[in-house]
């Protein structure tokens, strides 16, 4: 079952039977969904501002503060680190920094995240961009012909402009070149290098490409035709 999600979820699910939260009194649980969070942390001496998506978040209606689990970001491969003035919490792959928690006071023992103002993030920008990488990484036309095929959501709703996406600008990168080496191996057949081509027009006898084999040690070549 799904219903409108509470303030600041961008996607949100019922939880039924769930189990009691005991503070200072027992709360209960209503659901679970994910926030995009808009915070400040610290890069090179300076505060900027960034955006993160936690999942799982609880929504318990009762609760007066927004509390996040330490726990839950080490089990979602963060590392900590801090000190008595700040705690961030960073990518334990690629160390990067992700969030930042600071005390009110130099006494305090509770560390706050600052909050921004969160920009209006289009939610059918959101879902367009999880299905475009789901299923490969296919442009805005192959994903409109999907919505043909059955279970397809059909509410799936495609922005104006499309989000950018790191995998297609890094997947229409050229590769380097490769080096030079004039290295040899040691006998034939030990390394043979091959090469497709495809001819702009088949050939009279309806060969469409060419392969092509030559042996680095000998330099000896062979073509067939495909």
């Amino acid at each position: 079952m799904r219903i409108p999600a509470p303030y600041n979820f961008i996607d949100f699910d019922v939880i039924k039977n769930a189990p009691e939260v005991k503070t200072a009194s027992v709360l209960c649980i209503e659901g679970k969904g994910t926030i995009l969070l808009s915070h400040l942390v610290e890069n090179c001496g300076t505060q900027v501002v960034k955006t993160t998506r936690l999942y799982p978040v609880l929504y318990i209606p009762r609760l007066s503060v927004k509390l996040l689990s330490m726990g839950s970001f080490l089990q979602n491969k963060q590392e900590v680190r801090g000190n008595a003035k700040h705690i961030t919490f960073h990518d334990a792959l690629t160390h990067k920094l992700q969030l930042s928690a600071y005390p009110r006071s130099p006494w305090d023992t509770i560390f706050w995240v600052i909050p921004q103002k969160i920009k209006e993030v289009s939610t059918a920008t959101i879902y367009y961009d999880i299905w475009h990488k789901h299923l490969g990484h296919p442009s805005k036309d192959v994903l409109k012909r999907a919505k043909e095929l059955k279970d397809f959501p059909n509410d799936l709703v495609f922005p104006e402009h499309s989000p950018l996406c790191r995998g297609c600008a890094e997947g229409k990168l050229h590769s380097k070149s490769f080096p030079e080496s004039d290295s040899r191996v040691t006998k034939p057949f030990k390394i043979v290098h091959s090469d497709l081509k495809e001819f702009p027009v088949e050939s009279y006898s309806r060969y469409k490409y060419l392969i092509s084999f030559l042996d680095d040690y000998s330099s000896h070549a062979w073509v067939a035709l495909l």
